[in-house]
């Protein structure tokens, strides 16, 4: 489709439904130029959208989406942008049940029995994919959308608001499964990049110089997709705030 026959929609549903599903990171600078000389509108609503992007450089204050009522807060954001040090410092208490989606896939950690209960379900429904004492994250990535949902479904009778930290919403494919609030902790990527650096140094102080350098590359690589937690803030703005 076309830009032109996008913004020529003047029902304000239907539109939202066509940015939803057209515009992403990877056209979103030649979308933006376009609205420049064709719909200043949509452009300032767009060029506040790119306001709030990940930046590869500056630190920015996390962004916080209402998406409905529900006593879900969703963290995320990228490795090393201080997600869990977040969710520490703001719900580490009595009132929060705090589900960190990558501890459901390490079997070498103590879990309570409701993250017992929600891993069971997953490991179950992915038995070929999940590897036991082994690395089960690739679960995690691949099916992010059923994990969501499956810890959606089992905290229905949990009385206390129940905070999600994970990086994988940027793999969210059926925006639907949101309830609640939306954080994005938007530490700048070179930032990010050092933190997970220096984190993997202080956990393997004997690695070797090609060991630490392959991180480094590893590191490099993976966060290409911070590029898809700017999708995830597009989609999220087209969704609730246009």
């Amino acid at each position: 489709m076309r830009y032109k026959d996008i913004i020529k929609e003047k029902d304000k549903e239907k539109l939202r439904r066509l940015l939803f599903k057209y515009i992403d990171i990877t056209n979103f600078d030649s979308f933006l130029y376009f609205l420049k000389n064709n719909d200043p509108k949509l452009y300032n609503f767009f060029l506040d959208v790119k306001n709030n992007f990940i930046d590869l450089y500056e630190n920015k204050d996390p962004l916080i989406i209402n998406i409905s009522d529900d006593k879900i807060i969703n963290i995320t954001g990228e490795t090393g942008s201080g997600k869990s040090t977040y969710v520490l410092n703001n719900y580490n208490n009595d009132n929060y049940e705090i589900i960190e989606t990558d501890v459901l896939f390490d079997d070498n950690i103590k879990v309570n029995p409701l993250l017992t209960k929600i891993r069971n379900k997953i490991f179950k429904k992915y038995e070929d994919e999940h590897y036991p004492g082994g690395y089960n994250l690739r679960i995690n990535f691949n099916h992010f959308d059923d994990v969501l949902k499956i810890i959606i479904n089992n905290i229905k009778d949990v009385d206390k608001t129940v905070v999600i930290d994970s990086g994988q919403f940027r793999h969210l494919k059926k925006y639907e499964l949101l309830k609640g609030k939306l954080i994005i902790i938007r530490t700048s990527i070179t930032e990010s990049i050092n933190r997970a650096i220096k984190r993997f140094d202080m956990k393997y102080p004997n690695a070797s110089e090609f060991e630490v350098e392959e991180h480094k590359m590893k590191k490099y690589t993976a966060y290409e997709l911070h590029k898809k937690f700017n999708t995830l803030i597009i989609k999220s703005f087209i969704l609730y705030k246009f």
